[in-house]
């Protein structure tokens, strides 16, 4: 009796060891999960806190691109409203301004215009001002042709200046700038003396040697 008293007892004491075994383990992976969500949620508080950093960087970047390109408007607003005004021709009648921006815009087509590049010019006499009135990229020969058409059709004379890709025998391309005095038969007196007086000034205005009436 006594030997299946220990016996018992004995079995008893390793199915509590087991247990606690078991108990043990389920523990152990219980804090592994745990441990695991934590780090997850750890991960994903940190990406999102680096996602909003990124975006307030970003907005305060465009604000601070924004404030600056402000700055450099009313900068060139500033000099623009100081600078004394270009006259194109000295003359007592027939002299008249650049429009705001447009010397700016002369020098770049001059500089840094392309083949087929085009500015369209005109007079606002009341203005006093020589102003833009189209300008124009990639424009053919052909294309050309049907612009100054178009303002022959109404009249209207204009100055036009045309960037024309050359290309050399050598292969090398040269980007002449061809200065036509668009001038249509049927355009009143007054227009023809207010649009063929500066021509010689406007010459040297847009750094041409010569002019071309089509």
């Amino acid at each position: 009796a006594r030997a299946a008293e220990a016996a018992a007892a004995a079995a008893r004491q390793q199915q509590m060891r087991v247990a606690e075994k078991e108990r043990a383990e389920e523990e152990r992976k219980r804090r592994s999960i745990e441990g695991r969500q934590k780090q997850a949620e750890i991960s994903r508080l940190a990406e999102e806190h680096r996602q909003q950093m990124a975006a307030i960087e970003a907005q305060m970047a465009a604000e601070q691109a924004a404030l600056a390109a402000e700055r450099q408007r009313q900068e060139q607003i500033r000099i623009e409203r100081e600078a004394p005004k270009l006259k194109i021709v000295d003359g007592e009648d027939f002299s008249y301004n650049l429009q705001s921006g447009l010397a700016s815009k002369l020098k770049t087509f001059r500089q840094r215009g392309n083949g087929g590049d085009t500015l369209v010019l005109k007079i606002e006499h009341e203005l006093n001002e020589l102003q833009l009135d189209a300008s124009l990229k990639a424009l053919s020969l052909e294309a050309l042709s049907e612009t100054l058409d178009d303002f022959a059709s109404r009249a209207q004379p204009r100055y036009v200046l045309h960037i024309h890709q050359f290309a050399h025998a050598d292969g090398r391309v040269s980007l002449p700038i061809a200065f036509l005095v668009l001038m249509p038969d049927h355009v009143p007196v007054h227009l023809k003396v207010l649009y063929t007086r500066p021509v010689a000034g406007l010459c040297d205005t847009f750094g041409v040697a010569k002019h071309v009436t089509p």
